[in-house]
């Protein structure tokens, strides 16, 4: 039952390509038996000389070749034996090229609704998931159900040669097909249960699978901190594990898949056999038909082994298109909800009204939060970790929706607005920089994919990134490697800044971009961000108090709510947890310099 909902399913989501296979596997499957049939009266000619004494196949095409004014004559039956042989291996490689361009297609296919739905999805999958099961998921099991498919085709071609093959014995003698097909079914019940145990191992597979992809994403993202803690012996062994785990799972899925046509041969054979002697001993069949049936029943017992091998082998490799479709199903349950107002720019601003959200299984991170961020000005956001500050600017963004309260924008519920064209508007820095493993040019391009070589120099000139950039040996072309490894975190921060600036954002979010910066770099940072503050409206996460001197506006954040808030000045002489904190950096800063 697995193996029909498999190939239903495919069928569903793949009915062209499907047809096609079936079109050609039967194109090749006719040719096939034509070609075995072609071949009797090359043996009648050959061992008769006359065609009045042969078989019946014989005379049939002796007619054929009469109504065509051609002589039946050993080289006419030659020439159509070979011209049958050349149509069956001309379809047999358009219907092998027809399987891998179906593979590919499939894969491309899988991958490409896949990654569409997983895109199209809050941020809420990706941080609740593991990145490498998705990682996995696009790759390995989306390169297994290609492959399934692929099978399926062999399937469905060696399932229509099997039923032309047999039509060959069966109008020799239907007696002795009859007894080796009982003969074939009734040694086939036992392997064709085998399907139970090959899913059971291709979930085993999958299991195992999705663990070496994850470790492998996870040490690898890890990987200075194992060379700094010099555990790599550790991640090797683990590693070393997880493949073993695997290797074990993939060897008893594909031995029992190719045991199971190697455990059918001998049976095969043996009816064969049978066969042979039956039409030779008791039944009066020319020799040469004889030797037909022979050879098509010959052809028909590995066929029997194949396409219950092949219809195993799709139980093993149905738990990986169930992953796809389970991960896809997910990230369309997690579908970002979006309105169908357009956001245009940002006229009055973006105010939170008693907005509170918590991650699931946890208290509110944000707690009845009240803020406003008006248009053109500076609004800065403080308080130790964990306070909910990023939080704050994840709802700004739309990655969540607010338990309770509404997050407005020019004073409409933001849920009303199409998320895409307001994200369009926003530029954003985050906490961790983000760059692609490719050139600065290609980083900065990802701001505006229209953006001039002006446009490009004057955004880097205002996040102080165009000196640094011009003196690399290969200035914007420079590839800045896996998350920007090659470059300080000073210059990636910077290009993160530039990268936001080209976009011309309504809205500017900058979280905690300062924090793990030299003195130098901050300098550069902060001065950057006071110089957009006159054109742009800003919201910044800030750890290091000193970059938010000239913030229009600071609001003071702990356990989720806010309890202070004011201008800089005020704050300070307020004399409460702002005053505290910035008399700690004090401190810090006098320790370090002394």
């Amino acid at each position: 039952m697995k193996t029909l909902k498999f190939i239903w399913l495919l069928f569903r989501e793949f009915p062209r390509l499907f047809i096609l296979n079936v079109i050609l596997s039967g194109c090749v499957a006719l040719a096939s038996v034509a070609s075995i049939v072609s071949l009797a009266p090359v043996i009648d000619i050959i061992i008769k000389q006359d065609v009045s004494s042969s078989s019946a196949i014989t005379q049939r095409f002796a007619s054929y070749l009469q109504r065509c004014a051609l002589q039946p004559s050993a080289r006419n039956f030659l020439i159509i034996f070979l011209l049958f042989i050349i149509l069956k291996n001309g379809f047999l490689i358009m219907a092998k090229r027809h399987m891998f361009n179906t593979k590919y297609t499939v894969i491309k296919q899988l991958v490409l609704k896949t990654y569409n739905a997983f895109f199209n999805a809050r941020w809420q999958f990706f941080s609740s998931g593991n990145q490498g099961v998705l990682l996995n998921t696009l790759t390995r099991e989306a390169n297994v159900s290609g492959d399934a498919f692929a099978i399926m085709g062999n399937l469905f071609s060696d399932a229509l040669c099997l039923l032309f093959y047999l039509s060959i014995p069966f109008t020799i003698s239907w007696k002795i097909t009859a007894l080796c097909i009982a003969l074939a079914v009734f040694f086939i019940i036992p392997i064709h249960n085998l399907g139970r145990i090959n899913y059971r191992l291709g979930k085993n597979c999958t299991t195992a699978a999705n663990r070496v992809a994850s470790l492998i994403h996870e040490t690898l993202g890890g990987a200075k901190l194992i060379l700094g803690f010099g555990t790599q012996q550790r991640s090797i062994t683990e590693i070393s594990k997880s493949l073993d785990h695997y290797r074990r799972a993939a060897v008893n899925a594909q031995t029992l898949y190719g045991a199971t046509a190697f455990i059918y041969e001998p049976v095969g054979i043996s009816i064969v056999i049978l066969g042979f002697y039956l039409a030779y001993r008791y039944y009066t069949i020319p020799l040469s038909e004889v030797l037909i049936m022979f050879y098509a029943l010959r052809t028909c017992m590995p066929l029997i082994g194949q396409i219950t091998a092949n219809k195993n082998n799709l139980s093993n490799y149905l738990p990986s298109y169930e992953q796809i479709k389970q991960l896809e199903a997910k990230a369309r349950q997690h579908r970002q909800k979006t309105g169908g107002l357009a956001f245009v720019g940002l006229k009055k601003g973006v105010e939170m009204r008693r907005v509170t959200f918590g991650y699931p299984g946890k208290t509110f991170t944000v707690d009845a939060v009240s803020l406003e961020v008006p248009k053109g000005k500076m609004i800065a956001l403080v308080g130790e970790s964990g306070s909910g500050k990023s939080t704050v600017l994840d709802l700004i963004m739309g990655f969540y929706e607010p338990a309770e309260g509404t997050v407005l924008v020019d004073d409409i519920p933001l849920s009303r607005y199409d998320i895409y064209s307001y994200r369009t508007k926003i530029g954003f820095v985050p906490q961790d920089t983000i760059l692609f493993n490719t050139t600065i040019r290609e980083n900065l391009r990802w701001g505006k994919d229209d953006v001039s070589q002006e446009e490009i120099d004057n955004a880097c000139k205002q996040a102080h990134a165009y000196e640094f950039i011009h003196e690399l040996p290969l200035g914007y072309d420079t590839e800045v490697g896996d998350r920007g490894v090659r470059l300080s975190g000073g210059q990636r921060q910077r290009i993160a800044l530039a990268r936001a600036i080209i976009r011309k954002p309504e809205l500017l979010l900058l979280d905690e971009a300062t924090s793990a910066l030299d003195s130098q770099s901050e300098m550069l940072i902060q001065r950057a961000i006071n110089d957009l503050a006159r054109e742009t409206t800003i919201v910044i996460v800030a750890h290091r108090l000193s970059t938010i001197a000239n913030a229009d506006y600071i609001y003071v954040m702990e356990n989720g709510s806010i309890i202070e808030q004011g201008t800089y000045h005020e704050l300070v002489v307020q004399n409460g947890v702002f005053a505290h904190m910035i008399q700690l950096q004090s401190l810090k800063n006098n320790d370090a310099n002394a």
